[in-house]
């Protein structure tokens, strides 16, 4: 009773702290425009003071010469809610001082020069030179007369010449270069124009494990993303934008539903056979795998970095596959800032499963039939209706069924249309001179192409994020967000996918008065019937978490800093299943019905919650030692804790249109009625990071993270491990040596070794040795038929298991030419896990599963490279991005023996893929294709090479041939059977490409990759495994017959046991699946300044944007080329959106 006192009041308090925090979020927002009160004196203060404080308070710099400012004492300005452009102004003039703003949050002071008289009617022929701080002539510059279309551009040696009238400005810009503009006054002196390099790139801030960095200082392989990412991109799962535009980042869609899109995302490849997601971290809380994301609101987004070599070491035990940090975004401007942003978007079939239409499908199953020697088949009396359907039925039908159909009903097109999604979006963020705030609220509509049913997702976000600094050394953060996301889809979804491919076409949908679901014998059922009247299965997730984190500054190098966040899940799942009757077309009831047994008219509920606990705590102390010796360390500790509970109960007979278990009957057996998991796990740290810099030019860091995981025991100091790295880096272009060149802007080379460690594949009790009692599993005598209770083993338990440890190398280098024009990087690496778990074969004698041991070994090996060319002709920009990678995972090490041996039968293997050492992860092995059987005289002798048997009884002309590897005769499933290639992702690469012109935007991304075998299995992949199902229209005219001797696959046939044996595991079936696909499409247009002054709107975007537009694929069979084999997956779709974003 405790426990639930404690649970519901920890809800209460959650509930409290989000109703008052919404309450008050206006008051926040009063108090950040507030400031102190009116009656606050002000006392004079040295004037470089008040310029210093600027610039912390603006995180802007503010540069002067000191003789300018001097020892000057001024009356600060009361704090309010100006810019600091504005108090700049009332600041300096009075002292006969000016300012210029020579780029975004950089300004210089200078004396105020006295003003000209107004000449705008005279035009001058105005010429001068542009050069770069070095002294050397700028070619390609841009100058623009503001406010016109007249402009010029600078020759080789830096000269121009451009028509402008007395008093106009010069708009001097050139890529990786500060644009300045230039007021002109009467004609006199050839202008000079000197442009500082921009290193804001350099300078901008990274989010690493545990804090920041500048890019300029950052050594390991981290790459970053920023909010323009997400702009104009239709996804439900935030990450899911970053596909193609993150080296060694692969990002594949798995699943069409509503929701559950089951994204997969894979960081230079695998570590490990078990599963190894990147963990996902929102503002240093740990969330997981990214399905937690799946609710997640994308516009909260300001950046996310990505940790991808030993910078994960920092996160330790979790970070095998890399590390994914999220951070939300905070008020910055002064004045609040209002922003909506909506998208229309309509979802249509792209890819998917064709099937053959009734004359096609005849077509094939005649020919399959006469190739068996069966030309007078059962269907043989009806081809005239095959061949010229007349939409209706023939009766008496076959196979004891009253009736059989012949209409040209498209089952794919009826269940598949168009969906619909909405997505809108409105946040309010500003700041005071203490207080910072940013909320949104947004709301995403998910349709499904599903057009039959209920079938979408709907999403309610909010979020608070506020900021507030009492003192100069003490700050605070809460973020407050909730979370609310209801998936609806039809109960029999499975089924109904399913139902296109599992019969042949020609079926009705309806009886002949359109009043019942229509069924033929005891296999075909109406897929429309199951998804509008089968019953629906609804599950509604809410999400409530709170973070508080402070800093707090204690001296002037020691800063502390710390975190308490709680999150809060609750899941609730009805799912309920309706019987259903089928009918023949006349409206006769068939004994074919859906939901049955168990499953009558039932209704099952399933409630799930789960409390996340996450703290931390660090200190951080930074020096410099002789002005170019920067050292920082960082300690810290942390804990996690999570609790997670769940029941279910299930009663049938439940009548349609009640929704209430009290309503049902209790299922006879209980293990069917009802049950229940409570599970908890816990996770406690210490981490540490010290970093040193010399002139920015040496760089050196050192990390390490000790973990300890409630997952294993704690005999024998198992339950912890040690995980440390080191990185260093070299900025070439700060040696003397290279200074003053023209060519290379910067160049930094970065080197790392780490090791990360994954837990997957272990549960969490898995230390615990279980006992197992099954009522009535083994009866004794006669008189007890029921069986009595038997005890079993559970689990076999290895103590000794560990993490595994994943130890990553990397080598990598940072580059900016041609005035930052050409910027790139590039990266090699390598992944070795020494210690994988892995499952070991023992003798059946042993009377238990046996548990997964730290026996395995694996190693990635690869490489990665970005381009990007960024460049403006005239008012056009441009920006070009090439990124490259690859990478090759090998097993080293699997345990046991290490042969490839097929199991199941010679004809119909069922292991094709294996872990064999020395072999790529994911392989395939198979049979040696030999081509196909032409005549009766190849026939004969293939029929002599394998006499000792392996081929099946009715092998033909036209079917496929294998080698006999190792000479003896007989097709063997160890001894004939090879590498055939493996399903890893390998040179994957894509291109964008951007255009700006007078407010216009056009961008496009193509992704691809370059090698990847599939094989595609099921009957879906083979034509008539099952002469009861419908066939792949892909192998219609491509099989072999005398008339299509090169046709491409062998003949067809009824022979069950041929058609297995021509599409067994080979060359053949076994083909590189490369794709490339135009992945994004974006034009947009941003309003005029003049436009948005009339309508008092700060920034206005509309946009048109399409998604997975279109794709040329290796093997051109209908199916996605990213996604797997999955027969009875939701089809492929494309988006099409138009979307407005606006500010005021």
């Amino acid at each position: 009773m405790t426990e639930v006192r404690t649970r519901l009041g920890g809800r209460l308090v959650l509930y409290a702290a989000l109703l008052t925090s919404l309450l008050l979020a206006p008051t926040y927002a009063a108090v950040a425009q507030q400031g102190p009160t009116k009656g606050t004196a002000r006392e004079a203060e040295p004037l470089k003071v008040l310029l210093a404080r600027w610039e912390k308070q603006y995180n802007s710099t503010i540069a002067y010469a000191s003789d300018l400012i001097g020892d000057r004492q001024v009356l600060a300005p009361a704090p309010n809610e100006s810019s600091l452009e504005e108090n700049l102004t009332r600041l300096l003039l009075p002292l006969g001082l000016d300012f210029k703003k020579l780029r975004q949050n950089y300004y210089v002071i200078k004396p105020l020069q006295a003003p000209k008289m107004a000449v705008t009617s005279l035009t001058l022929s105005i010429s001068g030179k542009v050069m770069q701080a070095n002294g050397e002539p700028l070619p390609g510059a841009t100058i623009l007369v503001k406010g016109t279309s007249n402009g010029a551009s600078t020759g080789t040696d830096g000269h121009f010449q451009v028509q402008a009238q007395v008093g106009s400005v010069l708009i001097v810009s050139s890529v990786g270069f500060v644009r300045q503009e230039v007021p002109l006054g009467m004609a006199g002196e050839p202008l000079l124009v000197v442009l500082a390099e921009d290193n804001q790139a350099l300078n901008e801030v990274v989010v690493i494990g545990y804090g920041q960095q500048k890019r300029a200082t950052v050594t390991g392989s981290i790459s970053v993303i920023d909010t323009t990412a997400f702009q104009s991109r239709v996804s439900t799962n935030p990450l899911s934008a970053l596909q193609g535009i993150v080296p060694g980042l692969v990002v594949a869609r798995t699943s069409g539903r509503p929701g559950q899109e089951n994204w997969d995302f894979r960081v230079r490849g695998a570590s490990s056979i078990n599963s190894t997601p990147p963990l996902v971290v929102v503002d240093g809380v740990p969330y997981g795998d990214n399905s937690a994301l799946n609710s997640f609101n994308q516009n909260d987004i300001a950046s996310i970095s990505i940790l991808k070599d030993a910078s994960a070491a920092i996160y330790g035990s979790r970070a095998a596959n890399g590390v994914i940090l999220i951070t939300t975004k905070q008020g910055k401007a002064a004045k609040p800032v209002v922003t909506y942003t909506g998208t229309f978007a309509l979802k249509t079939v792209g890819l998917g499963r064709r099937f053959t239409n009734l004359p096609q499908w005849y077509e094939m199953y005649n020919e399959a039939q006469v190739n068996n020697n069966n030309p007078n088949h059962v269907y043989k009396s009806l081809e005239a209706y095959y061949l010229n359907p007349p939409n209706d039925v023939v009766v008496p039908g076959l196979f004891n069924t009253a009736d059989i159909g012949f209409f040209t009903n498209d089952l794919q097109s009826a269940l598949y249309g168009t969906g619909r999604t909405w997505l809108h979006n409105v946040s309010v963020a500003g700041r005071g001179p203490r207080v910072g705030y940013y909320s949104s609220a947004g709301y995403t509509d998910d349709g499904s192409i599903l057009q039959l049913g209920d079938n979408f997702n709907k999403k309610y976000n909010a979020r608070i994020n506020l900021d507030f600094q009492p003192t100069e050394k003490l700050k605070i953060l809460n973020q407050l967000t909730a979370e609310r996301q209801n998936r609806v889809e039809p109960s029999a979804y499975n089924t109904l996918l399913n139902t296109p491919g599992a019969v042949q076409p020609g079926y009705s949908f309806y009886s002949r008065d359109g009043s019942k679901p229509y069924g033929w014998g005891i296999g075909y059922q109406s897929p429309l019937a199951l998804a509008q009247e089968g019953g629906n299965r609804q599950q509604q997730d809410t999400r409530l978490s709170e973070q508080l984190q402070g800093e707090w500054a204690l001296t002037k190098h020691l800063t502390l800093n710390g975190s308490v966040a709680v999150r809060y899940t609750i899941t609730g799942i009805n799912t309920r299943v309706n019987h259903i009757d089928f009918f023949n077309y006349a409206g006769d009831k068939l004994v074919n019905s859906f939901g049955n047994g168990n499953d009558f008219n039932s209704l099952r509920r399933e409630s799930q919650e789960s409390v996340y606990q996450s703290y931390y705590v660090n200190a951080l102390y930074r020096t410099t030692v002789a002005k170019h010796h920067n050292l920082t360390a960082m300690v810290g500790t942390s804990e996690e804790k999570n609790a997670y509970n769940s029941f279910w109960v299930k009663v049938n007979d439940v009548p349609r249109g009640l929704d209430n278990i009290a309503q049902g009957k209790p299922l006879p057996n209980a293990v069917d009625a009802r049950g229940g998991t409570k599970l908890a796990w816990a996770l406690v740290s210490y981490f540490g990071r010290a970093t040193y810099d010399y002139q920015n030019k040496y760089l050196l860091e050192a990390i390490a993270r000790y973990d300890g995981s409630s997952s294993f025991t704690a005999l024998n100091n198992h339950r912890w491990k040690f995980f440390p790295g080191v990185s260093a880096g070299w900025v070439l272009t700060e040696e003397s040596w290279l200074k003053g060149q023209r060519l290379l802007d910067h160049a930094k080379l970065r080197a790392s070794w780490g090791v990360t460690g994954n837990q997957a594949g272990i549960g969490i009790y898995d230390y615990v040795a279980l006992v197992n009692n099954n009522a009535g599993s083994y009866p004794f005598g006669i008189n007890n038929p029921a069986g009595v209770t038997t005890t079993t083993v559970g689990n076999l338990v290895a103590l000794d298991r560990t993490w595994e440890q994943v130890v990553t190398k990397n080598l990598g280098l940072d580059w900016a030419l041609l005035n930052h024009r050409l910027e790139g990087s590039a990266d090699l690496f390598a992944k070795r896990n020494r210690n994988m778990l892995i499952p070991v074969t023992y003798p059946v004698t042993l009377g238990g599963t046996p548990p997964l041991t730290n026996n395995g070994g694996l190693v990635t090996r690869g490489w990665e490279t970005a381009l990007t060319w960024t460049d403006k002709v005239g008012q056009l920009g441009y920006s070009v991005t090439g990124i490259f990678s690859d990478n090759d995972t090998r097993l080293t090490e699997v345990g046991g023996t290490n042969a490839i041996t097929l199991s199941g039968s010679t004809n119909n293997p069922s292991n094709l893929t294996q872990n064999i050492r020395g072999y790529p992860l994911n392989s395939y092995y198979g049979y040696e294709y030999d081509g196909i059987i032409q005549n009766q005289e190849q026939l004969d002798a293939y029929k002599k090479t394998f006499a000792g048997g392996g081929l099946p009884a009715n092998i033909g002309i036209g079917d496929v041939r294998y080698k006999d590897l190792n000479g003896d005769g007989r097709l063997d499933q160890a001894l004939d059977v090879k590498y055939l290639g493996n399903n890893n992702i390998r040179y994957a690469y894509s291109g964008r490409l951007t255009l700006t012109l007078r407010g216009f935007d056009l961008s496009a991304l193509v992704q691809g990759v370059g090698r990847r075998e599939l094989f595609r299995q099921g009957s879906y992949f083979r034509p008539i495994i099952n002469t009861n199902q419908n066939i792949n229209s892909y192998f219609y005219h491509r099989t072999w017959s005398p008339q299509r001797p090169n046709a491409a696959y062998p003949r067809l046939t009824a022979d069950a046991d041929v058609t297995t044996y021509n599409y067994l595991a080979s060359a053949l079936t076994i083909r590189n699946n490369r794709y490339t696909r135009l992945k994004n499409v974006v034009f947009g247009y941003t309003l005029s300044p003049a436009v948005l002054r009339i309508a008092r709107l700060s920034n206005v975007r509309v946009y048109l944007t399409g998604e997975n537009l279109w794709e040329v694929a290796g093997i051109k069979d209908g199916y996605d080329p990213e996604a797997s084999d999955d027969p009875d997956a939701l089809p492929f779709y494309r988006y099409w959106a138009f979307g407005i974003t606006a500010s005021f």
